[in-house]
């Protein structure tokens, strides 16, 4: 089984994190790094990588493109410190049902990674802080592309210099809770599971056709699913 490789999204897959801090980081970036005051509409970035958020809004602001890019590392890392300085209480029990039992039943069997469009100092931050940062070696984050293709692209690859071997498309497979995670999936032609504990019910994520559909990531078909080839 450990020629396979299982990446998981972050928000909304792996943790409840619907919390004011995790948006409030960009417009706080955003103010520090480009001195400019936004009120970011979050209904159009849902499945967005931090790249995007940033480009987005920042263009939408009147930036110029090269101004974003010149600056933009600095905005990740302006956000990454006031996510840390502002971490709500309950942030540390917000691992999702069904999360931990299926890791602790994945991590002998397959390859585990994580494919998410936070930036990595703060992908890693929230799984340290909610003890699941042990169960992964390998990921692939959000300032790593313009979105979440790019970042699925870039994945098969940067897998195999981690790993030190290589993952066929029907090897993978991507966990998500959006259309995008699924679109992603469908664009490096690994298999995509959809779970509904984010922001997007079955209704909205069943036209994707993903090849599996869940509720939660405690339904034992998502188990059976990744182990039945």
């Amino acid at each position: 089984m450990k020629h396979k490789l299982v990446l998981f999204d972050i928000d909304g897959t792996l943790l409840y994190s619907k919390d004011s801090s995790h948006r409030k980081r960009f417009e706080v970036a955003i103010q520090e790094v480009y001195d400019i005051s936004v009120t970011i509409d979050w209904e159009q970035f849902h499945g967005h990588i931090d790249t995007s958020i940033f480009v987005s809004t920042l263009t939408q602001a009147g930036v110029p493109t090269s101004d974003i890019y010149e600056k933009l590392p600095l905005a990740f890392e302006q956000s990454y410190e006031y996510f840390k300085q502002n971490i709500p209480k309950a942030f540390h029990e917000s691992v999702l049902p069904g999360v931990r039992d299926l890791l602790e039943h994945l991590a002998p069997k397959v390859h585990l990674g994580i494919l998410s469009g936070n930036y990595e100092k703060t992908g890693w931050h929230k799984l340290e802080l909610v003890g699941l940062r042990h169960y992964f070696t390998f990921g692939v984050f959000g300032h790593e592309g313009d979105d979440r293709i790019a970042l699925a692209r870039l994945a098969p690859d940067k897998a195999k210099h981690h790993f030190g071997k290589p993952f066929q498309p029907n090897d993978i497979y991507i966990v998500g809770d959006t259309p995008k995670d699924i679109q992603c999936a469908k664009a490096i032609h690994a298999h995509s599971i959809a779970v509904t504990t984010g922001n997007y019910s079955s209704d909205d994520l069943l036209p994707h056709q993903p090849n599996l559909l869940v509720h939660s990531l405690e339904d034992p078909r998502v188990l059976a699913y990744i182990l039945s080839e």
